[in-house]
């Protein structure tokens, strides 16, 4: 009996914040940190660690991956403004995601059935999916 193709975290990209694509297949063989980033709220403090981290790991394969968001409405909805804050303001150096819708599951950023398996997975991308 045949089988459904099985889709992996790595079939899937995020739109990039300089345009273009930020597709995760190009980072298979890290560790990914797929982290919704907040530029304009009390949350903005998470760059300097996410920064340090990626600093301090990435030679061990880990790669850290920020996704600014509009669903909590306190980002900016230019992908411009997000990144040259966050750049001039914390020197990130990670990746970063164009802004994107993290609250619902979307085809798009998910594997099928994975927020069934996944309740507390926002983006629906787990290692378990």
């Amino acid at each position: 009996m045949a089988t459904a193709k099985e889709t992996l975290a790595w079939d899937y990209s995020f739109p990039a914040i300089d345009g273009g694509t930020l597709a995760l297949r190009a980072l298979a063989g890290h560790v990914l940190l797929v982290v919704n980033t907040a530029s304009f709220c009390g949350y903005t403090y998470q760059y300097e660690d996410l920064e340090k981290l990626h600093k301090t790991r990435s030679a061990d394969g880990l790669t850290v991956i920020g996704v600014p968001s509009r669903d909590f409405n306190q980002e900016s909805p230019d992908n411009k403004t997000v990144k040259s804050f966050c750049e001039t303001r914390f020197g990130i150096d990670f990746p970063l995601a164009g802004v994107s819708h993290v609250k619902a599951v979307t085809p798009r950023h998910s594997t099928p059935g994975c927020a069934k398996q996944n309740p507390g997975s926002r983006a629906g991308i787990s290692t378990r999916c």
